[in-house]
């Protein structure tokens, strides 16, 4: 059996408790030298900086960034209720 050097949760949590990056919504698969990034955001940018806290905080690890980017637009039409 071999141990992981970093846990989904682990990773989850330091998203979540970063206050640049403050994201819940990012899928996280670890193993033993590299962790894999899933989700959408809105911009390359966050997408960008997501990727630079994993690696920051685990440089061991290879970051496999699979997040896409999609950007909000504003509502074209009053939303029927």
């Amino acid at each position: 059996m071999t141990t992981n050097r970093c846990s989904d949760a682990e990773i989850q949590r330091m998203l979540a408790e970063d206050g640049q990056i403050a994201e819940l919504g990012i899928e996280i698969f670890c193993n033993d030298d590299a962790v894999v990034l899933r989700g959408d955001v809105q911009s390359d940018e966050r997408r960008d900086a997501i990727a630079a806290a994993v690696s920051g905080h685990f440089p061991g690890l290879a970051v496999h960034n699979d997040i896409c980017v999609l950007p909000a637009h504003a509502p074209t039409a009053p939303e029927a209720l």
